[in-house]
């Protein structure tokens, strides 16, 4: 990879996995019928993209928010209703594929530059991007849901920041608060780079670490207006129709760790194996990386792994985290300087591609993934 344009073709070897797989499980494997679906829309093409999670998006960008929908944040359903004004025939499902794809074609491009821009040896930045594009819940980079924009914006915010670009660091870096809750943790990774760049004198750039703070302080009083409570996204996840329970940082895990004895065999046994399987994954590289990333994009990652392990549902304690995880960039990184021998290269990839595969042929179907 000789340029940053060449982060292109991780991407297509990623659209083509998915296609691939999509369409196989599509036509050849039985679906069931999944809790999750919202305004299905019946077509062949837009079927695999009516999951769980976008059809919420969907409903925030056609009706607007209610009080259970207010647990999603609002950039990337406004996005879906902008877009449906522009294209108003194309299924805001399509539209939302394509954008998150565009989305994860300029986070891989962000994140090349990035790393080139770290001095990473060109083989590691190459590795690490493949290994983003074939994790096996990168899929999700093509649905319409919030993981490909999310991390276009935290590595753009990143990029901007090292350049020494900082209103547009900020600016970014609001719109990634507005995109995910763990848009927080951007927030004291940017103070840090602003450290390493002028020490702890007050400049004008400094003013751009206020402008996440404030969005999120927008949103609140949003909330406010609308429902009464400018905390409303949270306390709706901790009612009956959500289901989850503020915990202790890392308590989730030991309850799914618990959940591993006896050993079953059903469904919902190789669901939780699955989901502590991969937080132990993205714990451990996280551990790793303390000596292989840079301070701030390792500040970033422990925060953006804590929140989600500090709130759990009783029935599934680490449900999504196989999802939670794609944003933590700096793990890709770790990952990519662990397996530098050329076979270990290649079974990793192997074994990400593979799961890759099984899971999106599992999403398509209707099945719970992440």
């Amino acid at each position: 990879m000789r340029n940053g344009h060449e982060a292109c073709w991780p991407f297509f070897l990623h659209v083509a996995l998915y296609l691939v797989a999509a369409g196989f499980g599509s036509l050849l494997v039985p679906t069931s019928t999944p809790d999750g679906f919202f305004l299905a829309e019946g077509s062949f093409l837009t079927r695999g993209l009516e999951h769980w999670d976008a059809g919420w998006y969907v409903k925030i960008a056609r009706q607007g928010y209610d009080a259970e929908s207010i647990v999603f944040f609002p950039l990337y359903p406004a996005v879906l209703r902008l877009a449906g004004i522009i294209v108003p025939h194309v299924s805001q499902y399509i539209l939302g594929a394509v954008f998150s794809a565009l989305c994860f074609l300029a986070a891989l491009y962000l994140l090349h530059r990035l790393l080139t821009l770290d001095g990473y040896p060109e083989t590691l930045v190459e590795r690490a991007l493949i290994y983003l594009a074939l994790f096996p819940t990168a899929f999700y980079f093509n649905l319409v849901y919030t993981e490909a924009l999310f991390l276009a914006l935290t590595l753009g915010a990143f990029y901007a920041a090292r350049k020494g670009h900082w209103p547009l660091a900020g600016l970014l870096g609001a719109l990634a608060t507005l995109t995910r809750n763990v848009g927080v943790a951007l927030w004291p990774a940017l103070a840090l780079e602003y450290r390493e760049a002028y020490g702890l004198r007050l400049r004008r750039e400094a003013l751009a670490l206020l402008v996440p703070p404030l969005a999120y302080g927008a949103f609140m009083l949003y909330q406010a207006v609308s429902f009464g409570d400018p905390l409303a996204h949270v306390h709706a996840q901790l009612t009956e129709g959500w289901g989850r329970e503020v915990s202790l940082p890392g308590y989730p895990l030991l309850l799914g760790l618990g959940a591993l004895y006896p050993v079953e065999f059903s469904y919902g046994y190789a669901y939780n194996l699955n989901d502590v399987a991969f937080t132990l994954m993205a714990a451990g590289l996280l551990v790793l990386g303390w000596r292989r990333v840079r301070r701030s994009y390792w500040l970033f990652a422990a925060g953006a792994l804590l929140l989600p392990l500090s709130s759990f549902v009783a029935s599934a304690p680490l449900t999504s985290l196989p999802r939670y995880v794609l944003v933590l960039f700096p793990n890709f990184v770790t990952l990519a300087a662990l397996t530098a021998n050329r076979w270990a290269e290649r079974l990793t990839a192997v074994v990400f591609a593979a799961f890759f595969a099984l899971f999106t042929i599992l999403y398509t179907n209707g099945y719970w993934v992440a």
